[in-house]
């Protein structure tokens, strides 16, 4: 062991630079078989032969235990300190993302067991002329319990590793702490594991002290890939391979919308559209110039193959040049633009755009879109882990030739268990038509991910919109082809496999001015590829 110490690529330095507390922590994981080192010179020990010993406990720790970690430091400590312990709260994050999805399908597989369980039960004691059909429930059965014991495993695994996490975390946010010499209190959780908390606190620790040392061994690059294996979520990369600078994400989706009461007159003319079967394809492409400044493209073809016009021509719809001035995020082309989550505007939005501030982010843009000679937006958003709250405020010059229109959005999302509750306030005034108060609420459960097999995502929603509350209306419903509108919308979607994605949409509306109803179902399925790896 004392050969394979002083084979460490570094210069060994002196261990005055060495704190007292990590070799109490090296000696204490040690006496708990974590790691073997030679106890009567361990005080003459480097920052690099501390960090290998600090690799093995790490290695051990995980292989008894089953448990991963993985973090960051380096010259210009308090910078690279927020970046790489960033690194950490990504993984966690997609750790704990992943958690959710997978306690929500324990709980459908276990609803599913009980019901076909339910069902032998009645169909055997009922008939035994039904067999063919108990033998496919039983196979349904048993192929849920399968499933249900790779979810019990891979719960387990990501709970234990999530502990971890936390320990890591909130030793990053210690040493960050003596930095900058800031004093904040936290209150640490009573977690009960089965693996060892001792050890991964003092791991943890001495993972955090001698994270530049690490970092040059490519400790981190390791742990991440193997963290990546288990979740099967692609890593947040941070910095891109100038060699590798050119991005390309596609899709090609078929879609079919068909709509009721199409036989209502506005002007002498059919008010709403035909039913629609469409093919449409979109290139996003990213151009990274230098690690910032990103020149960002989408091009897009539609084609009718019934209804809507569309003859399939490609065009360059969005073009725009997005990076950062100091800690603004900044977006100047013409970009798309979703403003109160698509309930008063989404499409296309020519102009610049700048994000700033924590924990409030500010959202201020300046631009125009093709129903307004000139538009601008202030939107203010604080999110929490126990809740999200906004408020914006967006006007619109010559709106479709009349005129002005200003729209006031406050709007509030809390988590409860897997589900989201969204309650949206709009107030609109237009020199033309008048104000209007109006509100949506949303109801939903679940995260759309077209790379995660078996995923599903799902809403209701319940709308009531003068026709000063919006411009362009994300939904597929007729909501811009009525004089403000009220009513329910539905809507689910299905990771088929990866990258290969289902939608459905059924919007059921009453035209406030008119009284007219118009239902709309509305269905997709949308295949996703990319020129670079994403696993």
């Amino acid at each position: 062991m004392a050969m394979l110490i002083l084979s460490w690529p570094q210069a060994v330095s002196a261990a005055a630079d060495v704190p007292d507390w990590s070799y109490d922590s090296m000696l204490a994981l040690s006496d708990q078989g974590y790691v073997r080192i030679p106890t009567n010179e361990i005080h003459n020990l480097s920052r690099q032969q501390m960090a290998k010993l600090t690799i093995e406990a790490m290695k051990n720790i995980e292989k008894r235990d089953n448990i991963t970690a993985s973090s960051d430091k380096t010259a210009n400590q308090i910078t690279n300190y927020a970046k790489l312990s960033s690194q950490d709260a990504a993984q966690y994050q997609m750790l704990k993302d992943t958690e959710v999805q997978l306690t929500a399908r324990y709980k459908d597989l276990i609803e599913s067991i009980k019901h076909n369980s339910k069902v032998m039960t009645y169909g055997s004691v009922q008939s035994t002329d039904n067999m063919a059909a108990l033998k496919k429930i039983q196979a349904k059965e048993a192929n849920d319990e399968a499933e249900l014991a790779d979810v019990v495993v891979r719960l387990r695994d990501i709970r234990i590793k999530l502990i971890q996490y936390q320990y890591i975390l909130e030793a990053w946010k210690n040493k960050q702490d003596e930095l900058m010499t800031q004093t904040i209190s936290q209150a640490k959780q009573k977690l009960q594991v089965t693996a060892n908390t001792d050890a991964m606190k003092e791991a943890a620790k001495l993972r955090v002290e001698f994270s530049s040392e690490l970092a040059q061994a490519g400790y981190f690059d390791t742990q991440a890939a193997k963290n990546l294996a288990v979740i099967q979520v692609p890593p947040k990369i941070i910095g891109v391979d100038l060699e590798k600078r050119f991005k390309i994400d596609g899709e090609v989706r078929y879609d079919y919308r068909h709509n009721s009461n199409d036989t209502a007159l506005k002007n002498g003319t059919r008010k709403y559209p035909d039913d629609r079967h469409r093919m449409r394809e979109r290139l996003y492409m990213d151009y990274n110039l230098d690690n910032n400044w990103h020149l960002m493209g989408m091009l897009e073809s539609d084609k009718a193959i019934k209804g809507d016009g569309k003859n399939g021509a490609i065009r360059l719809d969005r073009y725009y040049l997005q990076g950062h001035i100091g800690e603004a995020l900044v977006t100047a082309g013409a970009f798309g633009y979703l403003m109160g989550e698509g309930n008063i505007y989404d499409s296309k939005y020519k102009g610049a755009m700048v994000d700033f501030g924590s924990p409030v982010n500010y959202r201020l843009s300046a631009g125009t879109i093709d129903q307004a000679d000139k538009v601008y937006t202030a939107v203010a958003t604080y999110k929490s882990d126990s809740y999200t709250a906004e408020a914006g405020a967006y006007r619109f010059n010559n709106l479709n030739g009349h005129k002005d229109r200003t729209i006031l959005m406050g709007n509030f999302i809390k988590p409860i268990g897997t589900f989201n509750l969204g309650l949206m306030y709009l107030h609109g005034s237009d020199g033309r038509i008048g104000s209007g108060n109006g509100g949506v609420f949303t109801l939903s459960r679940g995260k759309y991910n077209s790379w995660l097999p078996g995923n599903t995502m799902w809403y209701m929603k319940y709308y009531y919109q003068p026709e000063s509350t919006y411009v362009e209306h994300t939904m597929n419903g007729m909501a811009d082809w009525m004089q403000g509108f009220k009513g329910y919308g539905f809507g689910y979607s299905r990771t088929l496999k990866k990258n290969l994605v289902m939608n459905l949409e059924y919007d059921m509306l009453r035209d406030l001015t008119s009284g007219e109803h118009n239902n709309t179902i509305w269905a997709s399925l949308s295949w996703f590829f990319s020129n670079y790896a994403s696993d």
